[in-house]
């Protein structure tokens, strides 16, 4: 299961995930029988405690999607309804709605009404932006997104576009916004996307990273650590711009899988959330390292100026859509 999780959201994250795992079984996408991930494997997945787990799971067991079987796992157990069934369910629920406005002394105009203007809110409120996030980078990838869902009522659809495939950039292409990192391998081929909104976004790193890197000193030994290679490259134009005095080896696990573990640095630099970013080995050596070596996680983000233009992009598209559903 491929669950995107909102932080910004007003839904608990438990929530989010229930309704997840609903609305896939309930589409048909998650079967009868399907054996779903455990507790702690969905939690390292998602990056999340494994309590906020243990309850999502909980609550489906309460609302009859899944079961759990002793000694085997957890397995949904929904079987979907024939379609006469959900109609008779559906004339019964709309019956008694009826039976409950009437009790209120609402007349047939009135509730015609308000039940109009509860399906526009809805249909409003579930048509959230599409954005197309592309980036050929894994460490910025996440911030981005992040930072995209700060903009409120999006999704976001991250692409690799090295392993893109025309299915994929179909897909791609039809979303409302299409949001390109400068500073990757997209930059340069992304003249073959066909999306009437493309935004570029520069990349710069966050202000904890600067602050953390203009504390080093010149007798330090530092490492930098990372997978992409235009991350690497980032890494360096930033300790060359703010203590170019400091002298640094680097490792970049995409070209070279094979670290000097005789080497112990005063200083290791990694990407934010490396421990899922970068090799197993690599992390084994990042963690053996003395406990005075000081770790910084170098994290990236959207410069204030990119984002700036990108939200009046998103303005915009947003009014446009507002006078297309008016008209």
């Amino acid at each position: 299961m491929r669950i995107t999780i909102d932080p910004n959201s007003k839904s608990p994250i438990y929530i989010q995930i229930v309704d997840f795992v609903i609305a896939q079984v309930e589409a048909g996408r998650l079967a009868y029988n399907t054996k779903l991930p455990t507790v702690r494997q969905l939690a390292k997945q998602l990056d999340l405690a494994t309590g906020t787990i243990s309850k999502a799971y909980e609550e489906l067991e309460k609302r009859g999607y899944i079961e759990l079987k002793q000694g085997k796992g957890t397995y949904v157990c929904y079987r979907r309804e024939s379609s006469d069934s959900r109609k008779e369910r559906a004339m019964c629920a709309i019956d008694r709605l009826l039976d409950t406005l009437e009790e209120l002394s609402f007349s047939p105009n009135e509730m015609s009404i308000f039940i109009e203007l509860k399906l526009r809110e809805r249909i409003y409120r579930e048509s959230a932006l599409q954005i197309a996030l592309l980036c050929d980078c894994d460490e910025i990838v996440e911030p981005i997104t992040r930072q995209l869902y700060e903009l409120g009522d999006v999704d976001v659809h991250q692409y690799c576009f090295y392993a893109m495939t025309t299915a994929s950039l179909r897909i791609c292409e039809s979303a409302d916004i299409a949001v390109v990192c400068i500073g990757s391998s997209v930059a340069t081929t992304m003249q073959c996307l066909n999306v009437a909104n493309t935004i570029r976004i520069c990349i710069s790193p966050s202000t904890e990273t600067l602050c953390n890197i203009a504390k080093l000193s010149r007798d330090e030994r530092v490492i930098l650590i990372t997978k992409c290679g235009d991350f690497l490259h980032m890494m360096q134009d930033c300790l060359r711009e703010t203590v170019p005095e400091v002298a640094y080896t680097t490792h970049c696990t995409d070209t070279s899988r094979d670290i000097d573990r005789s080497y112990i640095p005063d200083v290791v630099i990694v990407p934010q959330s490396y421990r899922t970013l970068l090799p197993e080995g690599t992390v084994e050596f990042i963690d053996s390292l003395p406990p005075e070596t000081k770790r910084i996680e170098f994290s990236a983000h959207a410069d204030r100026g990119s984002f700036m233009y990108l939200e009046e992009a998103v303005n915009a598209v947003r009014q446009t859509c507002r006078l297309t559903h008016k008209g």
